[in-house]
């Protein structure tokens, strides 16, 4: 019956039990559904213990009351394909199947999930991501209500507590909006959603406003992003919408050491390299702040250039296509106003358009380019009315 609602073969490798009452329940052992056939992983999910207790009577009427599920030790692996298209999807191959599942009513009071290793893959973009949920639960009094969530997650080695209520489970998994109100927190991060979460992986699965509250720069160790000391905390407030292939961030507003960004930013997840697209713009940048370490070794060597050599690779990590305006923007003491550009970075060549800023009475212009195959860097400025003498004096030159 599973392999004709899913058009996968599932596996019973263990002992099925049913114990009959007025809440039947049944236990799996060492189950595994097959995973799509253009995949190169054999299976989709495995889980070691699978338990479920059903309400009787509601099944006379065609309707299914999950009292209880419990899924412990499982391996889930959600993937797109190169094509788009995604393993979950499945493809019933009777008619029968398909509309016996529309005319059941599928209702959760309690789900927990113990020991569960997520992972998410996509094929086109050569990008993988696993979450482990160590203890999760989902439980509501009545099958209508909204379920409160609770429970702990593992990311890269770091804990995080969920906590909140979705409005249904059912509705999630029928790939249906579902009103959400979470709070996900570690040591050093807490974020906050509220609104709507659509079928996981697809283009529309957040539909959200997100609250960040980065109290440490640690607290993005789990997402692969190291800000070294340069960062002590940071609050972030957008609209946020999209799923497996691109994000969207409207009314975007950061705030971290007293300077402010705010723009409108997408990332799109199909290529190979994360594409940044939008505008942002931030009120002031002290860069001097952030390479005092890096400025105090270059005077200890008494060079004008430091050996380390500039960071080409960096430019491969990342495509951009931004917009970008600075208010105020601090280096090597030297103040700059209104700084504007067009940045392009694609397959690690970096340039910058219709630079302008004003520095020291002149306002300048240019453009500046950096390329990492070739390693090699150019800057081409006008100034127009430069006050040399103050130049001088705030670089403390003769």
């Amino acid at each position: 019956a599973l392999h004709d609602a899913t058009g996968r073969t599932v596996t019973l490798g263990g002992a099925l039990t049913l114990e009959k009452s007025l809440t039947p329940t049944l236990v799996v052992q060492d189950v595994s559904i097959a995973n799509a056939a253009w995949s190169k992983t054999a299976d989709m999910a495995s889980i070691k213990s699978l338990e479920v207790e059903v309400e009787l009577l509601p099944l006379l009427t065609g309707s299914i009351v999950v009292n209880r599920l419990v899924l412990d030790g499982g391996k889930i692996l959600l993937e797109t394909g190169g094509d788009g298209q995604a393993n979950w999807k499945f493809e019933s191959t009777t008619s029968h199947a398909a509309s016996s599942s529309q005319a059941h009513q599928l209702a959760f009071k309690a789900v927990s999930i113990k020991n569960t290793q997520i992972t998410f893959h996509s094929q086109a973009a050569d990008r993988e991501e696993s979450l482990t949920v160590t203890d999760l639960e989902l439980k509501a009094e009545h099958p209508s209500d909204p379920l409160e969530v609770s429970g702990s997650l593992d990311l890269n080695g770091t804990t995080f507590t969920l906590n909140g209520t979705l409005k249904t489970l059912a509705s999630l998994i029928e790939g249906k909006t579902t009103e959400s109100d979470l709070t996900l927190e570690s040591d050093g991060l807490k974020v906050e959603i509220n609104g709507g979460l659509g079928e996981p992986g697809s283009e529309g699965f957040f539909a959200v406003i997100l609250d960040v509250d980065l109290k440490s720069s640690d607290g993005l160790a789990p997402f692969g992003i190291d800000l070294g000391n340069h960062l002590d905390s940071a609050k972030l407030t957008t609209k946020f919408d999209g799923g497996a292939g691109a994000l969207h961030f409207k009314d975007l507003v950061a705030t971290a050491d007293a300077s402010t960004l705010k723009g409108d930013v997408r990332l799109d997840l199909t290529s190979g390299l994360t594409l940044v697209s939008g505008s942002l713009s931030l009120d002031k940048l002290d860069l001097d702040a952030i390479t005092k370490s890096a400025d105090d070794a270059v005077e200890a060597a008494n060079r004008v250039f430091p050996e380390t050599s500039l960071p080409f690779d960096s430019l491969k990590l990342i495509d951009l296509k931004l917009t970008l305006k600075i208010g105020e923007f601090k280096a090597q003491e030297l103040t700059f106003t209104d700084l504007s550009s067009d940045v392009a970075l694609q397959s690690g060549s970096l340039t910058l358009d219709g630079l302008s800023f004003n520095v020291s009475g002149a306002s300048v212009s240019g453009k500046a380019s950096a390329d990492a195959a070739t390693q090699a860097a150019a800057l081409s400025l006008k100034f127009d009315d430069l006050e040399m003498g103050d130049l001088l004096k705030t670089l403390q030159a003769p």
